[in-house]
């Protein structure tokens, strides 16, 4: 209850910074509209040609993008501003003030911060899903969505964990801002089907595995095609690297030499 209304408070804080600068939030939202007609545009000339694309239809190609962009969005809201002004607040030493607040250092360093603008993506991408399921004919059971929703909740947390992990690693290297544009651009790669990386080599491909897993596997069950293996992976990861940034954390905090 206590971290319950501390991020309600930190919500007010974020939703008046963006009515404060309307600009901001208008650039976000054509930003976002226009990422989003172009990532449909490039299934549709994929599958101009061919009925389907690493054993994917257009229609779970569609499937598969709404689900990329409800994952993404949500992660984005809660998540990405935050740790884009991780460098800076351990650069100008204001971890300083974090640490003494009596709140929990990792969630306040992780949840600071909300982006409002992105949230249009995840209503866009549940619309579309809505739409194709239609279009496809098919109806799935309250099992495969509620397990579905399970595994987005698995997705999100394996990217959060991932990019605590590295973004935690500028408390000893706080000038490597380009960390964060580098997670970005790894981010990208989940939004393709497993499948594509089984081309690549054993060892990239065990490395990207879990961002393999965070976008297929919840699509694959919300069209029925369940892959035990990929379910248990994916809570797996999920577990183990939310265990993994929290310890990673509190020894990186050791490390941490105050500017006060």
């Amino acid at each position: 209850m206590k971290y319950f209304k501390i991020y309600k408070a930190l919500l007010r804080v974020n939703f008046s910074y963006l009515t404060t600068y309307r600009s901001n939030m208008i650039n976000g939202i054509i930003a976002n509209s226009v990422w989003g007609f172009f990532s449909l545009l490039l299934i549709v000339i994929l599958t101009s040609r061919t009925p389907s694309v690493f054993g994917w239809t257009r229609n779970e190609l569609f499937l598969l993008f709404g689900i990329y962009n409800i994952v993404t969005s949500i992660f984005q809201f809660f998540f990405t501003r935050s740790f884009d002004r991780f460098s800076e607040i351990v650069n100008r030493g204001r971890l300083d003030s974090i640490l003494l607040k009596p709140a929990d250092s990792q969630f306040l360093m992780s949840l600071s911060y909300t982006n409002f603008t992105v949230l249009l993506r995840a209503f866009l991408g549940i619309g579309f899903i809505v739409y194709v399921l239609i279009q496809m004919h098919y109806i799935p059971t309250l099992i495969q969505v509620l397990f579905t929703l399970i595994l987005m909740f698995a997705s999100i947390t394996v990217l959060y964990s991932i990019w605590y992990i590295v973004s935690t690693c500028l408390i000893w290297w706080p000038s490597l801002t380009n960390l964060v544009g580098l997670m970005y651009e790894i981010n990208g790669t989940s939004r393709y089907p497993q499948e594509m990386y089984r081309s690549v080599s054993s060892l990239l491909f065990y490395a990207i595995l879990p961002l393999t897993l965070i976008m297929t596997t919840p699509t694959q069950v919300l069209i029925g095609k369940v892959v035990f293996g990929n379910i248990l992976l994916l809570i797996s990861f999920a577990v183990v690297l939310f265990i993994i940034s929290r310890l990673f954390w509190r020894y990186a905090l050791r490390s941490y030499t105050s500017v006060g």
